[in-house]
């Protein structure tokens, strides 16, 4: 079944960036594996990659990212060195957690002693890459789910629920998935043709009071959405409680990991379910399904940050 009113992005061909250093592709690709979570890809993914990536050259102290404004770019340093404003040097992946989640940088970059020549990749860039060569999604959202469950995000974070909405009599039908997707705040900017598609991969779960949705130490093999009732989540770092709207698992299903929390329902709770493996292939045809959920557990991440419960070095 299609949906009636989808819009399809359709992208050009990746197109090489210009390169007035002359970086060969294979120290193009090389560079690349400074990105999070990049080491695993194979070398044709790193190419990939490198070839849309513009080079710039940087005069000792010259700046390259101010602190507080928009994350535009994702860096990488090829050669010299990058020092920052909270003392950080080296620098060799500089705010990338930021980028992938549109928070402003944290920290002001800007040239070593002896300058340095960096690789730079748009968001447009990365998103032309991704629809080629999946792969590198994968990649990203494995970094990015292994340092929030490092940070203990998952029990740290309050939920984003209002109040429990009712449990529905009857089992949901298409649009009603629909809607419950486009209340879930994890997905967030995801076009309607790619939540269509989740609502037709999703199935639901009912979850009777006081019993699990589930069990710390199991494998986390699906993503919840939480259509109506409440959830109590208990963990090593304290208690959260997620209701309609919230989204469980984005951190456990990207990092591959086993839930270190469990769930017990509050009251009768309803729950769309839908298996990591069903999720990755959807973000064949549809990335910004992947991209949203990076995209949220990053800015997870970086609210820890904050609020001090993480290390300082994060990239």
């Amino acid at each position: 079944m299609r949906c009636p009113s989808s819009r399809l992005r359709v992208r050009p061909a990746m197109r090489e960036a210009p390169d007035p250093l002359a970086i060969g592709p294979t120290e193009r690709a090389l560079a690349m594996r400074h990105l999070p979570g990049a080491g695993a890809l194979d070398p044709a993914a790193l190419a990939a990659l490198g070839s849309v990536a513009r080079a710039r050259q940087l005069a000792p102290r010259e700046p390259l990212q101010v602190a507080g404004r928009a994350v535009g770019l994702a860096r990488v340093l090829v050669s010299g060195a990058l020092a920052s404003s909270d003392g950080r040097s080296g620098g060799e992946a500089t705010d990338v957690l930021a980028f992938l989640s549109g928070a402003p940088a944290e920290a002001s970059w800007f040239g070593g002693p002896r300058g340095a020549v960096v690789l730079e990749i748009s968001r447009e860039d990365l998103e032309d890459v991704i629809d080629e060569v999946p792969a590198v999604l994968v990649a990203l959202a494995a970094h990015v789910g292994s340092r929030a469950l490092a940070l203990g995000e998952r029990s740290e974070r309050a939920a984003l629920s209002a109040l429990p909405r009712a449990l529905p009599s009857r089992p949901l039908d298409l649009v009603e998935r629909l809607i419950a997707l486009k209340r879930c705040a994890a997905l967030s900017g995801v076009e309607i043709d790619a939540l269509f598609a989740l609502a037709e991969a999703c199935r639901e779960l009912k979850i009777a009071p006081a019993a699990s949705a589930w069990v710390a130490g199991s494998r986390a093999a699906a993503l919840l959405v939480i259509v109506a009732g409440e959830l109590e989540v208990r963990g090593p770092h304290g208690a959260a409680r997620l209701g309609a709207g919230d989204m469980a698992g984005e951190a456990e299903v990207l990092a591959r990991a086993r839930w270190r929390s469990t769930a017990l329902a509050s009251s009768p709770t309803l729950a769309l379910v839908l298996p990591r493996d069903r999720l990755l292939d959807l973000w064949e045809d549809h990335p910004a399904i992947g991209l949203a959920l990076v995209r949220n557990v990053a800015g997870a991440i970086l609210a820890a940050h904050r609020a001090g419960f993480a290390p300082k070095a994060l990239s």
